[in-house]
């Protein structure tokens, strides 16, 4: 199983919500944080490679 994961999130008007996913938090389950997809209005992208606590790592 690979630990490289890139996701993505779709969601218009939704830039307040998203902030505060947009800033590094040590207290995440997870590494990383999201940033704007410049190819899409209301789109985030992060890839990871190291997940903590996920299910099956």
């Amino acid at each position: 199983m690979s630990r490289i994961a890139q996701v993505i999130v779709l969601a218009t008007y939704a830039d307040e919500v998203m902030e505060p996913l947009t800033r590094p938090d040590e207290s995440r389950s997870w590494r990383g944080h999201f940033q704007p997809l410049d190819l899409f209005v209301g789109g985030w992208v992060m890839s990871s490679t190291v997940w903590s606590r996920a299910p099956g790592c």
